[in-house]
């Protein structure tokens, strides 16, 4: 599966125009540390969050938000047919209630809930940390990820396992 299909709306640029549009360092190593360059895709959300409602109740469609500024979302992902880190940097549209001015965003559904990662990038670490011996740093070389991700992730499935040896 390549990157295109699992992230249509975005479009592959160089990593000289990713830093000037982006305004910002993704944490991870740097390329030249990376065992392979890195792919940058860059895309912008401009749609309403789909079928949500308020907490005052109001379902959230365009004639019921009103647009309140943007956010930037940036993600490292793996890609395990290209074997190389993906760089994904998300433009997303911020929404506002009319009804109780509480703000809204449209969380990407392949982004992990705790890490500045996708969720694939955090099954490919937990898959390395488990199988093989080797450091954080070369995950993170391989994958792209800062050291310290790394290191919360092992944390975070090493808490899990425990949790569910408690259960029984």
């Amino acid at each position: 599966m390549s990157s295109r299909g699992i992230y249509p709306n975005f479009r592959q640029v160089s990593e000289d125009e990713f830093a000037k549009r982006c305004h910002t360092k993704l944490k991870g190593p740097p390329t030249g540390k990376m065992l392979l360059p890195a792919i940058y895709l860059i895309a912008e959300d401009t749609t309403p969050p789909p079928g949500t409602t308020c907490s005052c109740g109001m379902k959230l469609t365009r004639r019921n938000v009103i647009k309140h500024g943007t956010c930037r979302t940036n993600l490292v992902d793996y890609d395990p047919d290209e074997n190389r880190p993906i760089r994904c940097s998300l433009l997303q549209q911020r929404w506002r209630c009319r009804n109780c001015n509480k703000t809204h965003i449209t969380t990407p559904l392949f982004k992990h809930p705790r890490h500045e990662a996708t969720k694939r990038a955090v099954r490919t670490v937990e898959r390395l940390l488990r199988n093989n011996e080797l450091s954080y740093q070369e995950i993170s070389r391989r994958t792209g990820l800062d050291t310290k991700i790394v290191s919360d992730i092992d944390r975070e499935s090493v808490q899990n396992e425990i949790d569910l040896e408690n259960e029984d």
